[in-house]
């Protein structure tokens, strides 16, 4: 950013300069960095949505991306969390130093890019994998912020649906509408019935009959398909 329009302007960064860039907010920039900064703003918005690749429990043929992190998860924020002490997103946030840094990208980059084009950015990475990606999970830490959130993730699961990759997650957010959520998008409620319901209860309280969650999803597709199926998760 230079101080003066008049004359022959100096950039700490490229030296004396002819040619200077007006902005709405009444700032001449130095041509150059101008463009770099334009440069950078592109590469920020078409690349780089950040995903891990699955887990022990989740498995290498998913996806995981978040909207925002477990220390800013708004149903922990507004009360809807039902067991916010035992929350395993937080723990890892607490444990490792870049870990939420990390998913603070990841709120950045959600909110700068299309539900069309994350999802195409998906497809690009999971045609580009060694391993068959067949399913992308949302907020693995976080929730939604809002009715907005929603409605982009529906346009992601449509896209991802084109080429054969299913979207599901978890929100504990009952007071948002999902009922015109593409088809390809499963959303299961936390307490709360949606596509599914997944409930956490301690172990003496899960009754006979009732589906437990295996705590493994590579041998499990239960919360991945719209069952309208009742899930209990034991804790101790």
């Amino acid at each position: 950013m230079l101080g003066s329009k008049v004359g022959k302007a100096y950039c700490k960064k490229h030296g004396f300069i002819d040619k200077l860039v007006d902005t709405n907010d009444e700032v001449a920039y130095c041509y150059k960095c101008y463009v770099e900064a334009e440069r950078k703003k592109k590469r920020d918005r078409v690349l780089f949505v950040r995903t891990s690749q699955g887990n022990k429990t989740i498995g290498d043929d998913t996806y995981i991306i978040n909207i925002c992190s477990a220390t800013d998860c708004p149903s922990k924020k507004l009360g809807f969390c039902k067991i916010p002490k035992e929350c395993y997103a937080m723990k890892a946030e607490r444990l490792y130093p870049t870990c939420l840094p990390y998913r603070r990208r990841q709120t950045k980059i959600w909110d700068m890019n299309s539900g069309e084009e994350i999802a195409l950015q998906l497809v690009a990475r999971a045609r580009s994998s060694n391993k068959e990606i067949k399913f992308v999970r949302f907020s693995e830490a976080g929730d939604f912020r809002d009715q907005s959130d929603v409605d982009k993730m529906s346009e992601v699961g449509r896209v991802l649906g084109r080429f054969g990759i299913g979207l599901y997650g978890y929100t504990a957010r009952e007071d948002l509408d999902f009922s015109k959520c593409d088809k390809n998008m499963v959303v299961n409620g936390s307490g709360f019935m949606i596509h599914n319901a997944f409930t956490a209860v301690k172990k003496e309280e899960v009754e006979q009959g009732e589906w437990v969650c295996k705590q493994d999803c590579r041998v499990c597709d239960k919360c991945k398909e719209r069952n309208g199926l009742w899930v209990r998760d034991s804790i101790k």
